[in-house]
């Protein structure tokens, strides 16, 4: 017998209906013993607790460093946040926080468009049993993928508080992928915006999203700014790391390096960079193009450009061994116009290395044009060979002028993007107190 794509459609969606419906009957009926313990809890005695779910926390990715990153400044402060995700067996987990939940995956595929990404299903009921034993009083969602519906399912069960995160603008990058806005860019455009008007509140990367949003359709209610931070204990500038990297890597420690960190895909604008700097490693031999990451063009850029010993595919790095490259390195190119925010762009910055970073997107919100870098326009190859060449004479002279911008960059991001202020937004709300419900979760909005 045949099936067709609409009959698979709607026996999902039926069977996801009934093991809803199932576990909502399920958990009712549960005795109510830690509830009335709940109850008895006072503002006093706690931070909000906090479960936080993601599809990505071992990419390498801004939204996977910044997750790392507030996983483990709150297990260092005491803060009462868990970080929900779905790993494979065989993913790398040593260096993530201690306060992260994995619920394993029954399943697991590619993309299509972009094999290197995984949708990861773990098991409903076993995903939301987990889920119960935290008792949240908030749920933040960084992805509107599967484990972030796995969240929004639980929290529309319970009436619990809901933050969705939008990081990633995924119809754009499906956009950018796909060459047009066809019937898959526009399902995927639907999901993403319905998924998220159903949270409580929406937070975006920057304010120029905010209006992108509205313009598009996101009619939240409550819709206000993502503030995202940086460990500067951690990204900072590391003395003697062109000395590592020429240990590591075999680049040689006098050249002049010119960085790229992220995925290594169409949609992050790559092609345009290899092309913009290509003329200028032929007439500069002591300039060298660092590439540090991976993806779906990683394959066929290292073929293509195997024989050129002025571009470096370094490969995926431990986010640990990323401040010695930054600081290894002398200006970051970063031409993405899908970026919401750019977190590569806030880590350079923050190991005083300036950034060119494309006049679309979040990372020009970063940047202070001429000030810590400059925002150019990513479609004029021209215009970016000729300032990455003015560039490069200043760093040869070691001109006053970029030492300033160098000086720049390293103090906008220890005024600006302090991680330990910006996490006492989400845990220690002034307005937060508890309620008669199973949970007793505030009705009231976080400070954004």
């Amino acid at each position: 017998m045949t099936i067709s794509l609409i009959q698979v459609v709607v026996m999902f969606w039926a069977g996801l209906l009934l093991w809803i419906v199932a576990e909502y009957i399920f958990y009712r009926l549960q005795n109510n013993n830690s509830v009335s313990q709940n109850k008895s809890r006072t503002r006093n005695s706690r931070k909000k607790r906090i479960l936080w779910f993601t599809d990505t926390i071992n990419d390498l990715n801004g939204v996977s460093i910044t997750l790392k990153n507030i996983g483990w400044l709150a297990h260092k402060r005491g803060d009462d946040i868990t970080i929900v995700a779905s790993m494979l067996p065989d993913e790398d987990k040593t260096n993530l926080p201690p306060n992260v939940i994995n619920l394993k995956p029954v399943i697991h595929f590619k993309l299509p468009y972009y094999h290197t990404m995984t949708v990861k299903v773990p098991n409903l009921i076993t995903s939301l049993i987990t889920i119960y034993s935290y008792r949240p009083d908030e749920i933040y969602l960084s992805s509107p993928s599967i484990i972030g519906t796995y969240g929004m399912i639980f929290a529309k069960l319970f009436r619990i508080k809901t933050t969705a995160i939008y990081h990633t603008d995924f119809s754009m990058l499906a956009y950018n992928v796909i060459g047009k806005w066809n019937i898959v860019v526009k399902i995927i455009e639907f999901y993403t915006k319905h998924f998220h008007l159903l949270a409580d509140t929406l937070l975006v990367p920057t304010n120029e999203y905010t209006d992108i949003l509205k313009k598009r359709g996101f009619t939240n209610k409550e819709m206000g700014i993502f503030y995202r931070g940086i460990d500067t204990n951690m990204f900072r500038p590391i003395a003697g790391s062109k000395m590592k990297m020429e240990q590591k890597f075999r680049i040689p420690s006098s050249d002049i390096n010119l960085l790229y960190t992220g995925r290594i895909s169409e949609d992050k604008n790559i092609n345009f960079l290899i092309n913009s700097v290509l003329p200028i490693l032929k007439s500069n031999p002591d300039v060298n193009l660092i590439l540090a990451g991976t993806g779906p063009a990683y394959p066929s850029l290292l073929e293509q450009y195997a024989s050129n010993k002025q571009i470096y595919f370094v490969g995926r790095l431990d986010n640990y061994d990323l401040p010695s490259i930054y600081s290894g390195s002398d200006l970051l190119v970063f031409p993405s116009e899908t970026d919401t925010f750019g977190m590569t762009v806030l880590e350079a910055l923050s190991c005083g290395i300036p950034a060119l970073v494309s006049h679309i997107g979040g990372p020009r919100n970063i940047v202070e044009d001429g000030k810590n870098g400059f925002v150019l326009n990513s479609r004029d190859t021209e215009l970016w060979r000729n300032k990455i060449t003015a560039l490069i004479k200043e760093i040869r002279t070691k001109a006053s002028s970029y030492t300033t911008l160098c000086e720049n960059a390293r103090n906008h991001v220890l005024k600006n993007f302090d991680f330990y202020k910006i996490l006492d937004n989400y845990v220690d709300d002034a307005e937060f107190h508890e309620y008669e419900e199973d949970f007793q979760i505030s009705p009231n909005e976080i400070r954004i």
